[in-house]
């Protein structure tokens, strides 16, 4: 089935207070994006987090699971990084999940 867009959606300053907050659950890569863009787009956003630290299941380097903590990411850096916030053109072509969980931790500031 295919969705349109509204053509007429309601105008932002029309809506009560309460409506435009937002809850985004989880601070990995989707979750701070979705925080982003919702700030962006005139909404509070609060991010709800299991763990103490941000990056999902790639905080701390090593995805929750013994041996990955030297693992990298299969995706080059070009192709992970956010449109609007690049990697350093000195990191490594891919990632360390730890120089990852570094990069998303520095997204987030």
């Amino acid at each position: 089935q295919e969705y349109e867009l509204d053509p007429d959606p309601v105008e932002q300053s029309s809506l009560p207070h309460a409506v435009r907050k937002v809850a985004v659950i989880g601070a990995g890569p989707a979750g701070l994006v979705t925080a982003k863009t919702c700030e962006e787009a005139g909404f509070k956003a609060t991010i709800f987090e299991a763990t103490a630290v941000l990056g999902g299941a790639f905080a701390n380097g090593s995805m929750g699971v013994a041996g990955y903590d030297k693992g990298a990411l299969v995706s080059s850096k070009y192709l992970t990084a956010f449109s609007d916030y690049r990697s350093p053109q000195t990191a490594r072509s891919h990632l360390t999940f730890e120089e990852y969980g570094l990069y998303l931790n520095n997204y987030a500031k």
